[in-house]
C-alpha cells in the first residue's frame, strides 16, 4: 500500500478537485478548445519533467541486488 500524501499534497488536490470543472466549463463554453488543449498539454509536460526530476533513475524494486 503507498503512503499517504502529504497534508499539503492533499490539499493541492482539493483545490484542484474543485477549480478543473469550473475552469474546463468556461473554457468549452466559450468554445476555446485550443486554450484547454493547450492547458492539457501544458499540465502534462510539467507532471513529466517533475516526475522525472524526483524518480529515482534506477527502479529499485527491479534492480539486481
Amino acid at each position: 500500500m503507498p503512503p499517504a500524501a502529504a497534508p499539503s499534497c492533499r490539499s493541492c488536490v482539493a483545490v484542484t478537485v474543485i477549480v478543473t470543472p469550473v475552469l474546463a466549463g468556461f473554457i468549452v463554453g466559450q468554445s476555446l478548445y485550443g486554450a484547454w488543449i493547450g492547458a492539457v498539454v501544458a499540465i502534462a509536460v510539467t507532471g513529466a519533467a517533475i516526475a522525472r526530476s524526483r524518480l529515482p533513475k534506477v527502479d529499485p524494486e527491479t534492480a539486481g541486488g
